[in-house]
C-alpha cells in the first residue's frame, strides 16, 4: 500500500467517522452500539495514521547509505539528488 493509498483511506475513514458521529442522537438503547462503532472507527483512523507515519519515517538502505530516507515529495527528491551528487564528487 502506498502513502497516497493510506492518505485516501484515512481521509475516507475520517469523513465516515465524522458523518456517523453527526448522525448519532440515539435513544438510550442504541447508545452502546453507537459508542462501539465510533470507537472502532477511531481505532481504524489511529491505525491508518500510525501506518502512514511509519511509512514516512521508514529508513531505506540504498547503496550502503543508511542515512537515506524514503523520499516523499519532489523537493526531497531534488535535495537528495543534489546531496548524492555532491557526496559522489567529494569521494
Amino acid at each position: 500500500m502506498t502513502k497516497d493509498d493510506l492518505e485516501t483511506q484515512l481521509a475516507e475513514t475520517n469523513l465516515e467517522s465524522d458523518q456517523s458521529c453527526q448522525k448519532i442522537s440515539p435513544p438510550d438503547s442504541d447508545m452502546e452500539t453507537n459508542d462501539t462503532s465510533c470507537k472502532k472507527m477511531e481505532e481504524t483512523c489511529n491505525g491508518l495514521t500510525m501506518q502512514l507515519n511509519s511509512m514516512t519515517s521508514k529508513e531505506v538502505q540504498d547503496d550502503g547509505n543508511p542515512w537515506e530516507k524514503e523520499l516523499q515529495n519532489d523537493w526531497e527528491m531534488t535535495a537528495a539528488s543534489e546531496n548524492w551528487q555532491n557526496a559522489k564528487k567529494q569521494s
